[in-house]
Order: structure tokens, then sequence, then C-alpha cells
């Protein structure tokens, strides 16, 4: 779904979800959207509105009632309102030649969308449709009126045909039984996850896709057990990680368990070789570094052992965290978007490295994605709808 959406964008949405969250909301309104958008591009938010972000913000944090928060690792779908509001972004990244929706498109779509509190409040304070749409066109020197937008799906790349699937030992690796997830709601309980069953075999790569707001990043969380499930069981062989205390369910999390995240989460203070190896460290197991060296060799880093996070492109610092997922040679790989935040090249190179690594070293490994490339080249495809799994043949994202 978000393919097309830039870094900046994307990370606007997530904000928006963990604003959201904060709220007390059951979904992603309009005014959560421009909280997002004011929190990840002030600078271009102030350039195209003149208004101060700072302003917005309070103003909407003292005008919209919090509720009970629910939690910021909930999965939350977007209202109709914002869903119309991604619809008018496209729209206007179109009218204005533009091949990626950026935040200025979402603020277009925010404008677009009559009679909610963003645009009421924008409005108050003297930003229009068409003073926005005047700025992003000077800004993007878009064309004429009356000519025709660059049809940007040309420009869409979905990589090579996928290489013949791995094929499985037949041994059981995890093994899931009417797992389900509740969280409390304002009114009624908001029912994530309804009786999922999945059998997963070593070597396998399977990738699971649904809406955003579906329950993918929840179902990742209770595989890798960050989070428990309100009913149900999970195994992984013969072991029960929740019957395990949370010291020893640490300690087999550590173990067992490598993520990969949308956003990488690397330490910034740390370098590439030292985020690698940190897992080791505490683990009790820091050794020698050799096999942080091998790792980053492994994903092209051998001469970016010494950088930093901030000296590293996105591509890179996602490498590195693919590196750091499997320096514990766990028994299972959890990627959450592992390329939501690139752009569709730097996400084709990282996927194409992880499935290299998935195949050579015999990995099982388990991704949320809406990249419909990523999603074809897995051995199983499981779509996530109304809490239930379902296998289906079309990566349909």
């Amino acid at each position: 779904m978000f393919e097309r959406y830039t870094e900046k964008a994307r990370r606007l949405i997530f904000f928006a979800r963990y604003e959201a969250s904060d709220f007390g909301s059951s979904e992603i309104t309009t005014e959560q959207l421009l909280v997002g958008l004011i929190r990840e591009d002030p600078a271009r938010f102030e350039k195209l509105t003149g208004v101060s972000p700072q302003l917005i913000r309070e103003q909407i944090v003292r005008e919209i009632p919090r509720q009970n928060p629910i939690g910021k690792s909930i999965d939350l779908p977007l209202s109709a309102g914002a869903k119309r509001v991604l619809a008018y972004s496209a729209d206007e990244a179109d009218r204005l030649r533009s091949r990626r929706i950026g935040t200025e498109h979402i603020l277009l779509g925010l404008l677009r969308e009559d009679d909610t509190p963003a645009e009421r409040l924008l409005r108050q304070h003297g930003a229009t449709l068409e003073t926005v749409r005047k700025a992003c066109a000077d800004t993007n020197q878009a064309l004429d009126a009356g000519d025709v937008a660059y049809p940007w799906y040309l420009d869409s790349d979905l990589g090579e045909p996928p290489e013949a699937p791995v094929q499985t030992s037949g041994e059981v690796v995890i093994e899931v039984e009417g797992l389900t997830k509740t969280y409390p709601g304002v009114g009624e309980p908001l029912h994530i996850l309804r009786g999922i069953d999945l059998t997963v075999y070593k070597g396998e790569i399977i990738a699971i896709v649904g809406q955003s707001g579906s329950g993918k990043s929840t179902l990742l969380h209770i595989l890798g057990t960050i989070d428990r499930p309100t009913g149900g069981r999970l195994r992984f062989g013969d072991q029960d990680p929740f019957a395990l205390n949370a010291e020893d369910l640490a300690g087999f999390r550590r173990r067992s368990v490598g993520f990969v995240f949308q956003f990488h989460n690397l330490l910034p203070e740390f370098t590439a070789l030292e985020n690698v190896m940190m897992p080791r460290r505490i683990s009790g197991h820091a050794g020698d570094n050799r096999l942080g060296v091998e790792l980053l060799e492994l994903v092209g880093l051998r001469n970016r052992l010494g950088h930093r996070p901030g000296e590293l492109s996105g591509g890179e610092q996602q490498r590195v965290a693919i590196a750091r997922a499997l320096v514990n040679n766990p028994l299972l790989v959890l990627a959450d978007e592992p390329t939501g935040a690139l752009d569709n090249e730097t996400g084709k190179v990282v996927f194409q490295l992880f499935e290299r690594i998935q195949r050579g070293k015999n990995l099982t490994s388990i991704l949320a994605t809406h990249n419909a490339s990523i999603a074809s080249r897995c051995n199983r495809l499981l779509r996530l709808e109304n809490g239930r799994l379902h296998e289906i043949s079309q990566p349909y994202v």
C-alpha cells in the first residue's frame, strides 16, 4: 500500500499511529495525520502554509479530548476520512507530476477532506487548498494546467521473477494454535487476532500481507515473544516460551529470535560492528568480533565496520540491522516491513541480500510486507484479514 510513499511520508503515518494510541483513539484520524505531518516535516509544513507547526500542535492538544491510552504497540486502522486523505494525496502527487507521495501531498489531501477538525484548523490559520497547491507547484515546478501528469505506475519495478522456492526439510520450527489477541477498548474489547493457526518449517520464508492495522505487527511481536497472546498456544519445537518466567523468556528471545524492523533501531553512539555484536554482549557472549566482521562482510559492509549509523545510508543501516538479527544464529528471523522505510531500488537490493543469506544459511523467516515483489519471492504467502490468516496465491497487498 505504501510503496509509493517517501520515507518521510511513511514516518508521518507511523507518528500518526503513535499519536492515535496516545490519544486513546481506536483508529487514525485526520487530525492525527496532521500531528504526524508537523512532527515529521515541520519545516516544509511551515514553508507551504506560513503557519507555525508548534501553534497547530498546541491547539490540537488543547481542543481534542484525550481518551484512555490503549498502548503504543497496537496496530490501529485508518479512519474512513484518513483513507480518503491518502487517496487524495495520491491524486495530488499526480497533479504535481511527482512519482512519489510526500508529506506535501498528504497536506493537500488533508485540505481536500472537507469539514474535518484538521481541515478547519488549517483554514482557520489561512492555509487553503489553492494557496498550498500553488506553493507546492512553485517548489516542484509542476506541469502547466491541462498537461497530463507523469504515469508513476510505469516506473514501478517488481524486480526479476522469483527463484525456485527453498526446499524445506519438513522439520517443524514453530507451531501456532488458536492464537488470539484482544485489547480493552473504550467501549467493546478490540479483537486484533481471532484464532491464528500456523505451522512453520525449517528453511521457509513466509510473507504475511494485509492492510495497515490488520494486526501483522502484533502477530510478529507475539511470535517473537515481545508481546503475549490473550489465548492460544505458541511452541518453538517442544518449548512453550510463555511458560517461562520473565528472565528466562528474555534469554530465550535473545537466543532464538532475530528481529529486523522497518526502522533499523541502531544505537547511534555505537559503530556498525558494535551494533551487530550488541545482542551477544547482552547475552554475555561478547568474545572477539570475528563473527560480527563476517556478517558485515556478508552484507557488503566490510569497509563500514567503524562507521556510526549517522554516517551510513538508509540501505546500509538496514543491512547492519540484518547482520545484527543473525548474530545469535536464531531459530527464527522476524522482519516487520524490512524495506518499508527505503526507496524502491534500495529496498529491492536489501531484500535480495536478505533472500540470499536466507537461502545460504537455511534460515527460517517470517516477514510482514506491503511489497508485492517481496511477497512473490517467498515460499508461502499468507493474508491477515479480520484477525485470521488465509493462504493465498496472488501477492496482492
